[in-house]
């Protein structure tokens, strides 16, 4: 899959696949649909039909949503290493941590991407698409789609 804007006349700072980092980037655009679309068409994509047992003790949870795998604490560990944490004030850009995760080490504060859905944005409230919602009114609307174990 190509980044967006790369051989390919999708704009390069808009969507997930940009080549850099950014603010609000949280939709495929049309390009990645395309490569996907084309891969999952393939041969070299039929393992991902393969059914894999699993382990004895272990717990798939494939519907949670990633921020809640994640938080904004470990999503920072994981882009920059363990001395970093959230970085967020209120002050632009660093105040709305579902449009841009920054995260600093005491003397550098670095932006990450949009927080994860399911990221906690502030008291009962989680990012969603680059939004921070309600996170009752959103688990509503997400069991009635996908069902009650995708939160």
């Amino acid at each position: 899959m190509q980044h967006d804007g790369l051989d390919n006349d999708c704009d390069n700072h808009t969507y997930l696949m940009s080549a850099s980092l950014g603010p609000g980037k949280t939709t495929w655009s049309s390009c990645s649909d395309d490569y996907l679309t084309e891969f999952l068409g393939n041969d070299y994509a039929d393992c991902l039909n393969n059914f894999v047992e699993q382990k004895p003790g272990t717990k798939f949870q494939s519907k949670l949503l990633p921020g809640r795998k994640y938080s904004a604490f470990r999503q920072c560990n994981l882009a920059f290493g363990p001395k970093y944490r959230p970085y967020i004030i209120d002050e632009e850009p660093f105040e709305d941590i579902c449009r841009e995760l920054w995260c600093a080490n005491g003397t550098v504060a670095r932006r990450a991407h949009p927080g994860l859905d399911g990221t906690s944005c502030d008291t009962d409230m989680v990012c969603f698409h680059g939004k921070c919602r309600n996170e009752k009114t959103l688990d509503s609307e997400l069991s009635s789609l996908y069902g009650s174990d995708t939160i």
